[in-house]
């Protein structure tokens, strides 16, 4: 997920800020319903997801800085089915926490039609993904900023990463059964608020799988952490032992920071469209009209957080976009950007069914009811068995490991492509042969 700053103005992001400080509303965690009087407050953020609510609690640590927090979702940070690591899959495809998107009949995958889950609720898709903690690959990260910004790298993002985690290190027995001896301690940060640990709840798959992969010669030789390592190994969860739950942005960032009087969340409040203003060249946003045309100003920014596909639709329903699009639905254009809702890139699940042999526990045994309820009713009464974990097999391979080092993309593949995104595939080409892109 990513954000973006429409800063006063758009067309010059940093151009001039805001030092106005505002008395502090009272903090709320409040459900949109009917229209209600204009506010004001110093930033208003579009998403109270992953980044949106992270933003949200380094903003308002300034007790002079007024944060208002636009959810479409609502909060599920006592949810059992958010919260046990086990059950995170039936949220896909239901409305009360997933967007439940789907993409139109693929031709290249025989006409199905691929779902794309979202998180709709607080903390976002953190609330509804594998509980993996994964990073890119170096050159994934330093690609972008070969796209134009040079301040975009593995080395600058790092700080980052770490500041944003706290890595538990594993116990001895937990080291030797899954063989994470490759870990160093000193690349995972030590005091963020999402917590890293490994599982320690598993089974003879789980500890079958490093040792499979260096059977066969693709065991990792570094701390996957490092954004270098290829190999099969153990993930990393966001998991919280402390009632062994999910630790994700709602109870991670937001919680923590809920009792500040500077700080406002609306659950149920979905964007309509940004209030901007042009003036020659120049369109500023100076706020956002949401649910029953509610209306919040922004006396310094609106920061844009509502995922990869939210994102996007709030820009256009703006008026920012290709015209060709906004003009056929009656949307007024303020910025012509045919960019805008352009080149989605998503990771591909392809899953793989393994038969094992008799006597193996595995989390097929969940599909069966009376073994479902057990684990439901032990899992409310001492937050142990099988919901109580969830799996944290990884493999990261690169294109020569996995012998599809010699494929390329047709020679005319890049014709009908726009100057920017022909830029990206060919970085992308470039290094697909090589063992600096993972393949998770």
């Amino acid at each position: 997920m990513y954000w973006i700053i429409l800063n006063v103005p758009i067309d010059a992001m940093a151009a001039r800020r805001s030092f106005l400080k505002l008395f502090c509303f009272q903090a709320l965690l409040s459900t949109a319903t009917t229209s209600q009087s204009v506010q004001s407050y110093d930033y208003i953020i579009i998403g109270g997801g992953t980044a949106g609510l992270t933003i949200a609690s380094r903003l308002s640590e300034d007790p002079q800085t007024s944060v208002l927090v636009l959810e479409a979702g609502t909060d599920h940070s006592s949810d059992i089915n958010v919260l046990a690591p086990g059950l995170y899959t039936g949220m896909y495809g239901n409305p009360e926490y997933d967007w439940n998107y789907k993409t139109v009949p693929q031709i290249h995958a025989n006409n199905q039609v691929i779902a794309h889950p979202r998180g709709k609720q607080l903390g976002g898709s953190s609330a509804i993904n594998f509980l993996y903690w994964t990073h890119a690959s170096q050159q994934d990260i330093n690609s972008w900023g070969e796209l134009g910004n040079a301040n975009w790298s593995w080395k600058a993002l790092d700080p980052f990463f770490k500041r944003s985690e706290q890595f538990v290190s594993p116990s001895g027995v937990v080291e030797q059964d899954l063989h994470t001896e490759s870990i160093v301690p000193t690349m995972h940060g030590d005091n963020g608020p999402i917590l890293n640990i490994f599982p320690d709840i598993y089974g003879p798959i789980d500890e079958a799988w490093p040792r499979t992969f260096q059977a066969l010669g693709l065991e990792v030789k570094s701390d996957p952490r490092d954004g270098l390592a290829l190999g099969g190994y153990t993930n990393l969860l966001t998991l919280d032992l402390d009632g062994r739950k999910r630790s994700y942005a709602a109870t991670a960032y937001y919680l923590p920071a809920s009792k500040r009087p500077n700080l406002k969340v609306i659950t149920g409040a979905l964007v309509e469209k940004l209030i901007l203003e042009k003036s020659r060249d120049i369109v500023t946003a100076n706020g956002v009209q949401f649910s029953n045309g509610t209306i919040a100003h922004a006396n310094k920014e609106v920061i844009l957080s509502a995922g990869s596909i939210g994102s996007p639709q709030v820009l256009e329903l703006s008026g920012i976009g290709d015209p060709n699009i906004l003009q056929k639905r009656g949307i007024k254009v303020f910025v012509n950007n045919s960019n805008v809702g352009e080149n989605l890139q998503d990771h591909v699940y392809v899953p793989i069914g393994f038969k094992v042999n008799p006597g193996i526990t595995t989390l097929d045994n969940l599909t069966d009811p009376a073994f479902f309820d057990a684990a439901y009713e032990e899992y409310v009464a001492n937050t142990t068995g099988p919901l109580a974990t969830t799996g944290a097999s990884s493999g990261l391979l690169s294109c020569p490991q996995i012998g599809c080092g010699d494929l390329r993309p047709p020679a005319n593949f890049s014709n009908a492509l726009t100057p920017g995104l022909k830029e990206q595939y060919e970085l992308q080409a470039k290094y697909f042969s090589s063992e600096a892109i993972t393949q998770e």
